[in-house]
């Protein structure tokens, strides 16, 4: 009789450096991915956050990518009493909640900005206005144009990723990858933004 792998079993075969065995690995890892994520289904705002199956997906592409990290960077260990799937949900839930929280972020400026959008601006909002857009499009010229567009036309003319992917010429899915891609790089580039002399 053949045993079921253990968490330890896991990490020492994406410790191994070894790409079949790191394959390995994350095949068992997969095998989590419905209680890593079922918060999500539990959230009942998820039709108005646009939290789709996609997204789903890209959530727990995310996590796998950290926990493969910190497997790598020694910052995780396998510890009793403590299984591998409740450590990736935690992952999950913490990527999960900063994101709902920036969603909801933006729905709450996008609100404001439609509702103030009626009142006629002053001229400091207009200047203030135009230097606002000069430093997005210096943030986003920090990475591939392609990318740039991606979050201009998803964030700042709320088009759907169906729209982006028929704009395009690419699938719904591409559209989604390749916008998730180009946020971790503006949000690396946020994170540094502040610090850059």
């Amino acid at each position: 009789m053949i045993s079921e792998p253990t968490d330890g079993d896991v990490v020492n075969a994406i410790r191994s450096g070894d790409a079949g065995r790191v394959n390995w690995a994350v095949r068992l890892l997969y095998r989590h991915k419905s209680y890593v994520t079922s918060f999500v289904r539990a959230d009942g705002q998820r039709d108005l956050l646009r939290f789709d199956e996609h997204f789903v997906n890209d959530l727990f592409q995310d996590t796998i990518e950290t926990f493969l990290r910190k497997v790598w960077d020694n910052q995780y260990d396998v510890m009793p009493g403590v299984d591998l799937r409740t450590y990736l949900y935690r992952i999950s839930h913490n990527k999960y909640r900063n994101e709902r929280q920036k969603s909801l972020r933006r729905l709450e400026r996008d609100h404001a900005y439609v509702v103030e959008a009626e009142e006629p601006q002053s001229a400091e909002d207009i200047v203030l206005e135009r230097e606002r857009d000069t430093i997005v499009d210096q943030l986003l010229g920090k990475i591939d144009k392609a990318g740039g567009e991606l979050i201009r036309l998803f964030d700042f003319e709320q088009k759907s990723h169906r729209e982006i992917g028929q704009l395009l010429g690419i699938s719904e899915d591409a559209a989604k990858m390749r916008y998730y891609r180009s946020r971790k790089q503006l949000d690396i580039i946020l994170k540094n933004y502040g610090t850059a002399d």
